[in-house]
């Protein structure tokens, strides 16, 4: 089931072999309109499909778009241009033209169509050989039904407006699938082709949903989208019966920030992450191949996931935590979930105490495991009787979960979550025999000289480059920042706090005090440091920054103090190294330096005084290595 589910499960391929149908599908023609609902019911299941498993891209496919358009006759080729050229500047994409073409295929419905008995086919044919002018006739009484038809549905019978029907009606589309039957259900309209005047068994346009092979005989608005994993039931946008610990979450990287959904599981040992996102905020990390184990001893391997780092925090929260050696991987298909607020408000007094906001169908795209329980773990819980739902309050914010009906002796579809991370004994005696040879080649292994940087190495190389110059006596070089545009919180007041700490212990030791004012001193003096300016002072922009100082002291060198300049103090989650590239590692392996003294006889070694404070930082960058005395 596994290897099926691989090769011919997977949303990618269902779609490629859904493209491959339309591209095959035979055009549409005037004289057989059957053929048109049979291609729109190709196009509205590819569509279905794409909005199904979230691939969206394919939907603004220029080439696919054209492909369709151009099966199309000239007449109705004409009149898509016209709705194209209506919503400039905006080009439509592939639901439009689902959409478009849904409502042609519902007015050729109307119309008579080669289905019909032999004898009207004789009839109307010998009628149009023995009469020109009459077959003219029973063209043009067709075609203006049709044209009325289509007038009729221009106007949207949900919110009344002209010039659109309910398939292109934004605000019936923003509704959730429940609300959308209930609408029907209270205007008293037929599920199949949403018109007043008759129910579903008595309309004769009735035909079957056909989105994913759906034998109901519903509209395809009207459909439920149901997707399945291997652990997963389903998943819909109506309310669940049970509610998983799923809330809104912002992630953070080198590149940019992402918004999501976390699941918080506490079945899991490890945290996992989507390969996509992790792609997309620049989360990058050395490939780290995970086994999961599930229940029931399934296990599944994933040779291709990387162990990255990230931030992350709640969407309502101000502070950032830092996530390490979380796992990636390709198209987790986690539940989505939907949470009516209102309606639990309504059912549950004990909710209405906290504001929490609903979720329609979202997707987490991040599982949070016990390596990282201290975000997930309740630090308040509201609640109310053993079958109510349940309000906490974690770190990253307010969940509910928990039974989201009363209890009624019902049987839910289940959603069972629990991963562990092993090391199978093959593993480990893959781990031992590469440690042995690292050991045995070292020295003698040829060295690498084609390395490729990464994306971040690369950066931190052209910042380097370009901004690193002499000037007069010495070399004068940038910050090396992660991204051109920053804003750092206020890191005054915690510099400043630091300071009072060490001006505590100058008043108790004089000897100390006298020392540590040396030092400032003799930076001003050889122009490591300046005061600032009143024009300094009042400059101020994203990159400014206060470095909390402290001193440490060699036990072989007494009486002298060395200044450390904290560039890893946090401030509001954030520390300037947390901004800063590392850059890739320029210096000499320990091996070539040590093979150097083979060359020579004599070997000579030497020491730079003060070396980093004898390199100068440019003027637009030291705003954010100021400091307080």
């Amino acid at each position: 089931m596994k290897i099926l589910e691989n090769r011919f499960g997977r949303p990618d391929f269902i779609i490629k072999v859904l493209i491959e149908k339309v591209k095959k599908a035979l055009a549409p023609r005037t004289d057989d309109l059957g053929t048109l609902i049979d291609f729109s019911n190709i196009v509205t299941n590819l569509v279905a499909t794409m909005q199904s498993f979230k691939h969206t891209g394919h939907l603004m496919n220029p080439q696919m778009m054209e492909t369709l358009v151009t099966k199309l006759p000239s007449s109705l080729r004409l009149q898509w241009g016209e709705v194209a050229a209506a919503r400039r500047p905006e080009l439509p994409d592939l639901t439009d033209f689902s959409s478009w073409l849904e409502l042609k295929a519902e007015a050729a419905s109307y119309i008579p169509t080669s289905s019909e008995s032999d004898g009207n086919r004789r009839s109307y044919r010998d009628h149009a050989h023995s009469s020109g002018g009459d077959r003219g006739r029973y063209n043009t009484q067709y075609q203006s039904r049709a044209t009325v038809m289509t007038t009729i549905l221009n106007s949207c019978q949900f919110c009344k407006k002209k010039n659109h029907d309910i398939n292109y009606c934004t605000e019936f589309k923003g509704l959730s699938n429940e609300d959308k039957w209930n609408w029907i259900r209270e205007e008293k309209r037929c599920f199949s082709c949403m018109k007043l005047e008759h129910g579903i068994r008595d309309c004769p346009t009735k035909k079957k949903c056909n989105v994913h092979s759906c034998p109901h005989f519903h509209h395809p608005i009207l459909h439920e989208f149901r997707q399945t994993t291997a652990t997963v039931a389903h998943s819909s946008s109506i309310q669940p019966q049970v509610m998983l610990r799923v809330l809104p979450v912002i992630l953070s990287g080198p590149t940019g920030e992402f918004s999501t959904y976390a699941l918080l599981d506490e079945g899991s040992t490890v945290t996992l992450l989507d390969e996509r996102i992790a792609t997309q905020i620049g989360a990058e990390g050395p490939v780290n191949p995970v086994l999961l184990r599930w229940t029931n001893d399934t296990v599944c391997d994933h040779n291709d996931s990387r162990s990255v780092n990230l931030k992350i925090r709640g969407k309502t929260c101000n502070d950032e935590y830092e996530l390490t050696n979380v796992h990636t991987m390709k198209n987790m298909n986690l539940p989505c979930q939907s949470v009516n607020a209102t309606k639990l408000k309504g059912i549950w007094n004990h909710l209405k105490c906290v504001e929490f906001d609903s979720l329609c169908n979202v997707q987490p795209m991040i599982l949070l495991g016990q390596d990282n329980c201290h975000l997930s773990i309740a630090r308040e819980v509201i609640e109310a009787d053993a079958n109510a739902p349940v309000l906490s309050n974690t770190k990253l914010g307010w969940v509910v979960h928990g039974n989201a009906k009363p209890f009624r002796n019902r049987v839910d579809d289940g959603f069972l979550f629990f991963v562990d991370k092993e090391k199978t004994p093959d593993d480990l005696l893959h781990e031992m025999v590469k440690t042995h040879w690292q050991t045995e080649s070292f020295g003698v292994s040829v060295s690498k000289k084609d390395h490729k940087y990464t994306k971040d190495e690369s950066r931190a190389l052209s910042i380097l480059k370009a901004k690193t110059k002499r000037v007069d006596k010495r070399w004068e070089t940038g910050l090396l920042w992660s991204q051109d545009k920053l804003s750092l919180p206020d890191s005054k007041p915690t510099a400043l706090s630091r300071l009072y700490s060490i001006e505590k212990k100058m008043d108790q030791d004089p000897q100390f005090a006298a020392q540590y004012t040396e030092k400032i001193e003799d930076y001003m003096k050889k122009g490591y440091a300046h005061k600032l300016s009143d024009k300094e002072l009042t400059f101020q922009h994203g990159k400014v920054w206060y470095l909390p100082h402290f001193p440490v002291s060699n036990v072989n060198k007494p009486g002298k103090i060395r200044l450390v300049f904290d560039a890893a103090a946090k401030t509001k989650g954030t520390s300037l190294n947390d901004v800063l590239l590392k850059g890739p590692d320029l210096l000499q392996p320990l091996m070539s330096v040590l093979f150097k003294f083979r060359q020579k006889e004599v070997a000579i070694c030497g020491d730079i005084r003060e070396m980093f404070h004898q390199i100068n930082i440019c003027e637009e960058d030291q705003p954010a290595q100021r400091f307080l005395w």
